[in-house]
């Protein structure tokens, strides 16, 4: 379903002016980047991305765009995350990390046709920075959950009542952004056979 089958000239206008926005404040913050590593550019870009953020959820939750298609590309983009975070902490074997960062490349290609196929070449960019920005955020605070850093026993039960906190709004909104509730494992052997 692509998003010009709900309202053309609307969701036209908002896509090009926030791709565009996206697309040239992040541009012009790379650039002043790296010719001068300046703290306003910085949080330029950050505020773009931001921003890009802000809009996808809210193309997402108003039903103008497809964030999360079906729980196998919310795995799929998870999957993505995941292989990435843990490909760049092994240091010790070469082989593994290197082979889970490449299936994190293929993972992330799948992640970008998807996306692409589900709303088109206008909406791609803010769509796919909001879900690799939730995936990454969600899997941080579930390892923030998990172990929590700090020295004492007081930082460490802080830590994870922060991240708790951010899972128990994160969680929510994440399955609010799935389009279908459906997936591999909610499916009947016959449907999956016949694909």
């Amino acid at each position: 379903m692509s998003v010009f089958n709900l309202r053309p000239k609307s969701t036209l206008r908002l896509s090009v002016l926030a791709a565009y926005f996206a697309s040239s404040s992040f541009l012009w913050g790379a650039n002043q980047a790296i010719t001068a590593q300046d703290n306003t550019t910085n949080e330029l870009v950050i505020v773009a991305f931001l921003g890009m953020i802000v809009v996808g959820i809210f193309l997402g939750l108003s039903g103008r765009a497809v964030v999360f298609r079906d729980y196998d590309d919310l795995a799929l983009v998870f999957a993505c995350g995941v292989c990435t975070i843990v490909g760049l902490c092994i240091s010790d074997a070469r082989f593994i990390s290197l082979s889970l960062l490449l299936l994190g490349l293929g993972l992330a290609l799948a992640t970008i046709a998807r996306t692409g196929r589900d709303n088109g070449f206008l909406l791609l960019p803010i769509i796919l920075v909001t879900k690799i920005a939730l995936s990454v955020l969600w899997i941080f605070y579930v390892i923030q959950a998990v172990n929590p850093g700090g020295k004492t026993t007081l930082e460490r039960s802080r830590q994870r009542g922060a991240a708790l906190l951010v899972l128990a709004i994160l969680t929510p909104l994440v399955a609010r952004l799935v389009r279908n509730h459906e997936g591999f494992l909610t499916r009947s052997p016959e449907t999956i056979t016949d694909q």
